[in-house]
């Protein structure tokens, strides 16, 4: 029953351009001409400015991901036995029933257990602990196994800053395909203009593996990352992210090449906002997500992973001193620039900065 982490990626230079422009620190002109296509800025706004093609983290974006990937891997430590999971039953109602002091989860009380609370628990027995493991209920995660990103930019800087804390993390980061953003706007994320406009829109667009690559080294990072995957599934890689096809893609080729037989298995995987809003229809902040548990299924004819039940993240990360306050006036310029991070964004800055701030938060969970 392997368990997989689904977190967005840390605050980029695409998001932070909403939030620098309300507190007018850029003009609203240079933000256009940031977010357009290359096309659009040589037509429309005859503006020498480049588009923020693949957009990396800002500075406030790595800061956070470093700080809140700390509390993540503290907070994963202390989830155990939920019983507030949200089961996946094909759109059937889920629910839970109580029997002395605890819990028991189930998939389809009224279809598939019936509604006598005895009856269940005959079938069921009275062990909790049974119960959590034949239900996948217990989302404990002592130990991160695999780390897995997007193959945009800003989801492997996400994923290499977010484990830096952690307790002997994974050398390797693997980028992987199904994981991409999506069109949020569009009802169909695989028609023609949706596939278009993630291809040409600059917050959505995917620069070559080569620059990808050239980037990752500029920064000393490039030896932490496997792009063996999405250099063997060139088209994959480019599709729009879907968890359900992530999980079949999942099942039939990284698995069997990649992992050992073991009891538990933890993947942590950085994707995007819509990719997850996609899947669970809530959305998330940067760097929260979801941990969701699947059951492994091979047959001689295909190989698949069912998701069961998930919990979200936010309500336990809201206890502690996770960072998500990127629209407060506090954190103004002075923690963007001076950097060569988001292309000219500097350059367009109303106010300029002699030093660059960095968050001073202590990762201080027990």
């Amino acid at each position: 029953m392997p368990k997989f982490i689904f977190v967005r990626h840390g605050y980029s230079c695409s998001n932070s351009i909403g939030h620098l422009l309300q507190s007018d620190i850029i003009k609203r002109s240079d933000a256009k001409n940031l977010l357009k296509s290359p096309d659009q800025i040589k037509t429309v706004f005859n503006s020498n400015i480049k588009p923020l093609n693949d957009p990396v983290l800002t500075h406030l974006g790595v800061d956070a991901s470093i700080h809140n990937g700390c509390i993540i891997n503290k907070v994963l430590k202390s989830l155990g036995k939920s019983t507030s999971q949200t089961d996946i039953t094909d759109g059937e109602p889920t629910g839970s029933v109580t029997k002395g002091r605890f819990t028991l989860q189930m998939e389809n009380p009224r279809v598939r257990q019936g509604t006598d609370i005895d009856d269940v628990v005959r079938r069921q027995g009275t062990d909790i602990d049974d119960v959590v493991r034949r239900q996948g209920t217990d989302f404990n995660i002592d130990k991160i196994h695999i780390i897995g990103c997007s193959p945009l930019i800003r989801a492997m800087e996400t994923a290499y800053y977010m484990s830096r804390k952690w307790i002997n993390p994974p050398n390797k980061i693997y980028v992987l395909p199904f994981l991409r953003e999506l069109d949020e706007g569009s009802s169909d994320k695989f028609s023609e203009t949706s596939i278009e406009k993630i291809n040409t829109s600059p917050g959505y667009a995917m620069k070559s593996l080569q620059e990808q690559k050239d980037y990752l080294a500029k920064l000393g990072i490039l030896n932490f990352f496997d792009f063996s995957f999405v250099e063997a599934f060139p088209e994959p890689r480019l599709q729009p992210g879907d968890i359900k096809l992530f999980f079949k893609w999942f099942a039939t080729y990284y698995l069997p090449l990649v992992v050992e037989p073991v009891d538990d298995l933890n993947i942590f995987i950085v994707s995007h906002a819509g990719v997850l809003r996609d899947f669970t229809k809530t959305g998330f902040v940067n760097n929260s997500g979801f941990v969701i548990n699947t059951t492994y299924k091979s047959t001689f004819l295909s190989k698949n992973l069912i998701p069961k039940g998930y919990i979200l993240l936010e309500p336990y990360l809201n206890r502690y001193n996770f960072f998500k306050d990127y629209t407060n006036p506090i954190y103004n310029q002075e923690y963007y620039c001076p950097s060569e991070r988001c292309g000219q964004l500097c350059s367009v800055i109303n106010v300029k900065s002699d030093k660059l701030k960095t968050l001073n938060l202590e990762c201080n969970i027990p």
